[in-house]
């Protein structure tokens, strides 16, 4: 996806927020398995539809991939079930577009999935544990070519 297209795709999605609507931010460190195991790293942002229901932006960054760079823009819907007064239960649906630096294969669309729990400090800052499968990162078809998943520890912030 060009820039160009990323720059529409948040700026529809912040003309979209309904005034009311609870945006936040976050970030957070994890494990991404592609060929191998790496670091990773995670950028995002949203903001609540209706109770129980968010739309989530994100960047993911792999680590590498066959030596080569690997990271993920994805979309996705967040649907949190709450569990206690502290604990809360979410899954996510969306879509991903990785990247990996291969010349000829570097974008593959894919479905994201995910789930996860959610510890929530105070009402503005919760820790969030979760797991995120984006479907394979190259489109070639070769048999080398590796699904991608996460394991993360994110923090997120409410405004």
């Amino acid at each position: 996806m060009n820039k160009f297209l990323k720059a529409m795709l948040i700026g529809v999605g912040l003309l979209a927020t309904p005034v009311s609507a609870q945006v936040y931010v976050g970030a957070g460190l994890g494990v991404a398995t592609t060929d191998v195991e790496h670091s990773s790293y995670r950028l995002f942002a949203g903001f609540d539809l209706i109770p129980n229901l968010e739309l989530e932006m994100a960047y993911n960054n792999f680590g590498n991939y066959r030596g080569e760079n690997a990271d993920a823009y994805s979309i996705a819907g967040v649907v949190t079930f709450p569990l206690t007064h502290s604990w809360d239960l979410f899954g996510k649906l969306g879509a991903t577009e990785n990247h990996t630096g291969f010349a000829g294969s570097t974008n593959h669309k894919d479905m994201l999935s995910g789930f996860g729990f959610v510890y929530r400090a105070t009402r503005e800052v919760s820790l969030r544990f979760e797991y995120e499968s984006f479907g394979r990162l190259m489109d070639d078809g070769k048999a080398f070519n590796s699904n991608v998943s996460n394991w993360g520890l994110n923090l997120k912030s409410l405004f």
